[in-house]
């Protein structure tokens, strides 16, 4: 996969606040409630932060996306767990019945 560079955006949407939509008057003030996106990514996964301008409204929203060729980090802990298993197979049993003699004696004075 070919890295690329972090970056960071602000930008004005032309999206409405929609906390601020919802007040009666809003027309009055005007650019105020569009919200603001700050976008900072890293190349495989990238963080959108909405904000409401208007500072008596406190509206935030965070989204976030992540490429598709990337595989979640769960799946990637198990196939790397599976690998060591399979090249350890006796360090792995050892831990296990260590593992089992710990519970044994917690079981025990329990």
């Amino acid at each position: 996969m070919t890295a690329l560079e972090k970056f960071h955006a602000y930008r004005v949407t032309p999206t409405r606040c929609p906390r601020c939509r919802a007040l009666p008057g809003n027309d009055a003030w005007g650019a105020a409630t569009f919200l603001m996106e700050l976008t900072i990514g890293d190349g495989t996964r990238s963080v959108h932060a909405l904000l409401c301008r208007r500072p008596a409204c406190g509206f935030a929203e965070i989204r976030s996306a992540v490429d598709a060729a990337v595989r979640p980090s769960r799946d990637t802990y198990g196939r790397r767990l599976r690998d060591a298993a399979t090249r350890h197979p006796l360090t792995f049993a050892a831990a296990g019945m260590v593992y089992g003699a710990v519970i044994g004696v917690i079981v025990v004075l329990v």
